[in-house]
């Protein structure tokens, strides 16, 4: 009889041994791999990893802009995150984009990558890069001062409001600013740094973009690695931090103009003694940012061999144009051609085709007049200022 309790009990502490061992696996494999939440990439140059969330804390890693992370959790502005090589560490939630912020920066690139420049620029200073125009946009890059741009595309948003509601004139209207679209060199589609490599099985090169720096070892980051350097981009920025590179020339002869420039454009090239001379359109406008039409003024400027320096061909005034200005050859003289949509009056937009020929700019009509009408003239060029 006792034999037999004895055998009962031992049974019972075998079963509940490997039930307890069981549970224990459980939660243990559960704790080593949670479930992520989903798919995440960086949008800051570089992110540390680190080993925990307390203000001090040993960093584990660095990661680079693109590279794609599992979110597991998040605490605060803090997400935890598994690299793809398996690391698991805690880094600043809010500089990660989501996976529909990162696609929609991927068609913005694929976009750029089919429009045509409309300037050349540089960064003034460091610059917010945003998937929509205004500044409560997604933020996917902040880039340094002097940072070479090409500007494809012009919108306007409204500024963020600084003076209490409260004390605001009612009869103020608010401010809008200029954002300009634009994308950084090599914004081309397939050329995306660190890309979904998490997913599409290119996880080499998205581990050589992390660097483990924990217990005193380092790993040698290749020359593959995206590092800091910047990567293509295309998104919107505000207008007034690019600096448009006009030629010093043209710079002044549009600042003397009283001038904005918005676009600019090398419309032919002459041969002169000292070499070939490029010459010029530029768009712009009068007065301040945040105006409704891309640009109310056009110029060109030529270069004029007998005074041996740029001399204005052309005006054009009390325009409201739209970007893009398309540049192209006429078909019979291979003369430089250029078109653009403008207002021509309420709710009528249509397009406006000018040709160059030597120094003088003529606006053409493209639609056929209508039968019993007197067919339509090339208009004289007005007079330049």
């Amino acid at each position: 009889m006792r034999d037999g309790n004895t055998k009962r009990i031992m049974r019972k502490w075998v079963v509940g041994t490997l039930i307890l061992l069981l549970i224990v696996g459980v939660y243990w494999r559960m704790r080593a791999k949670p479930r992520a939440l989903g798919m995440a990439y960086v949008g800051e140059p570089t992110l540390t990893l680190y080993a925990t969330t307390a203000q001090v804390r040993q960093s584990i890693g660095e990661v680079h802009w693109g590279y794609p992370v599992e979110v597991l959790r998040r605490i605060g502005g803090q997400s935890q995150v598994r690299t793809v090589s398996g690391v698991v560490g805690w880094m600043d939630g809010h500089a990660l984009l989501d996976r529909p912020s990162w696609d929609l920066e991927a068609r913005h690139i694929a976009e750029a990558h089919t429009m045509p420049v409309q300037a050349l620029g540089r960064t003034k200073v460091f610059t917010n890069v945003r998937l929509e125009p205004g500044r409560e946009a997604t933020r996917i890059y902040q880039l340094p001062g002097g940072v070479s741009l090409a500007v494809l595309a012009r919108k306007v948003a409204e500024a963020p409001q600084t003076t209490p509601a409260a004390t605001a004139d009612k009869d103020e209207s608010p401010k809008r600013e200029d954002w300009l679209f634009v994308s950084t060199p090599g914004a081309a589609p397939g050329t995306r740094t660190g890309g979904a490599a998490g997913e599409s099985g290119d996880s080499q090169s998205a581990n050589q973009a992390f660097l483990v720096t924990g217990n005193g070892a380092s790993q040698k980051q290749t020359s593959e690695s995206p590092g800091p350097a910047i990567p293509p981009l295309a998104g919107w920025v505000l207008g007034r931090f690019i600096d448009l590179e006009l030629p010093d020339t043209v710079r002044d002869y549009a600042t003397s103009a009283g001038m904005r420039p918005v676009a600019w454009f090398v419309l032919n090239r002459v041969a002169t003694p000292s070499g070939q001379k490029p010459e010029f359109l530029v768009a712009g406008a009068h007065g301040a940012e945040g105006q409704e039409c891309d640009f109310s003024l056009l110029r060109v400027y030529t270069w004029g061999s007998k005074r041996q320096r740029y001399e204005t061909a052309f005006v054009e005034s009390d325009l409201c144009g739209y970007l893009p200005i398309r540049l192209d050859k006429q078909g019979s003289t291979g003369d430089p051609e250029f078109r653009f949509s403008n207002i021509e009056g309420p709710g009528l937009r249509a397009d406006r085709v000018y040709e160059m020929h030597q120094t003088s700019v003529l606006r053409v009509r493209e639609t056929p007049p209508a039968k019993g009408t007197t067919p339509a003239k090339r208009a004289s060029n007005p007079k330049a200022k």
